[in-house]
């Protein structure tokens, strides 16, 4: 029993001295574990993050998107603003329903917010690496996490037409 409880604490001296930085060198930033990473801010993750809450909603999801606030619904951008007519609920990214309501196209925050989710929520960060040997995505602050699942579901970027839009038109165009 002796001989154990010293390979025990050789083993934990040389995982210490391994994991300690060397002179001049920087200390790695630690790993934060994580059930469940999602890369991207589209409908697709947003789907697979709502479906995996409904399943299991105690499992612990790290959202990452690039948008600097909740993701938005592309389909309500595209098909409920192009037809708004109020320019000031539009500017805030809501639209009027057929029936007079008013909705937003950003998805709703409570997934993200509501005090028992576990759904966290990080806008403004892309992930820079992926290492599916190790299970660790690192993020471009990095921040590392170590998941058993990841989802990478990043999209696409949309072509800029090469078309001429007159004056008056230009301030509804982006």
């Amino acid at each position: 029993a002796e001989s154990a409880s010293t390979e025990n604490t050789e083993s934990a001296a040389k995982s210490t001295a391994a994991a300690a930085p060397k002179d001049g060198e920087e200390e790695e930033a630690p790993v934060i574990p994580a059930k469940v990473v999602i890369v991207g801010g589209g409908p697709a993750s947003y789907a697979a993050m709502k479906q995996i809450v409904t399943l299991n909603p105690d499992t612990e999801i790290i959202y990452v998107t690039a948008e600097e606030h909740v993701p938005s619904d592309p389909s309500s951008l595209s098909k409920e603003l192009l037809w708004q007519r109020d320019l000031e609920l539009s500017a805030d990214l809501k639209y009027k329903n057929a029936d007079g309501t008013i909705s937003s196209t950003e998805y709703p925050s409570s997934i993200f917010t509501h005090p028992s989710s576990k759904v966290k929520l990080l806008t403004g960060r892309t992930a820079i690496d992926l290492d599916p040997g190790r299970h660790i995505v690192t993020l471009d602050d990095g921040t590392q996490y170590k998941y058993e699942k990841c989802l990478l579901s990043t999209g696409l970027t949309p072509h800029t037409l090469d078309v001429s839009i007159p004056a008056e038109s230009a301030a509804h165009v982006t």
